[in-house]
């Protein structure tokens, strides 16, 4: 059996006694658990908030809250026929299933702004708006600048026209042998009303 490095399994391995373990010393009871946690009751009914306020602080609806008091998911206990909950437990349970919503405001970067869906869908309606509104004013002064171009294009016209006339009376009254002529006034005769 020597040295063979085939028998070094018949051999066995050479045993190693190790000491044993000591044992752990028991715990040391607190001294006084009982008013430690009553005041941690007191200063967490101090700082429960009732849902109204949870609801308004973390933008969740009133019965999203009331259902979470009423499974136990949120740290509320109930005060005549309100619940009362502690701010920590809502914010914990409103990151956990991801309800967070943001808040509007200027994004972390700066750059933008974030609101809310309808507020922006009422912006937008109100741009178009707006933005029809400047088409129609537009068109309108361009009425209005051909109109004004048409009327002093009239004037002028007119003013023509009466210096033709003028000068067609004052070559007949010139003529020899033409009589002066007179205007014939012709009564004015009122339209009757439509009925």
């Amino acid at each position: 059996m020597g040295s063979d490095p085939t028998s070094i399994w018949e051999r066995g391995a050479p045993r190693v006694r190790r000491p044993a373990p000591t044992p752990a010393p028991p715990p040391v009871p607190s001294p006084s658990p009982a008013p430690r946690r009553l005041a941690e009751d007191r200063k967490a009914a101090a700082s429960r908030i009732d849902l109204k306020e949870a609801a308004r602080r973390y933008a969740i609806p009133v019965a999203t809250l009331q259902a979470w008091c009423r499974s136990g998911e949120i740290d509320a206990v109930r005060q005549g026929r309100r619940w009362m909950a502690t701010p920590a437990s809502v914010a914990a349970r409103r990151r956990r299933t991801g309800a967070e919503r943001r808040t509007p405001g200027p994004t972390p970067d700066g750059n933008a702004m974030l609101v809310p869906r309808d507020a922006w869908d009422r912006l937008l309606s109100q741009l178009g708006n707006l933005h029809e509104a400047g088409q129609q004013l537009a068109e309108a002064r361009e009425r209005a600048a051909r109109a004004e171009t048409e009327a002093s294009f009239l004037r002028e016209r007119l003013a023509e026209m009466r210096r033709e006339r003028d000068g067609l009376q004052q070559r007949l009254e010139d003529a020899p042998g033409a009589a002066p002529r007179r205007w014939l006034r012709l009564p004015f005769r009122r339209r009757p009303r439509p009925s």
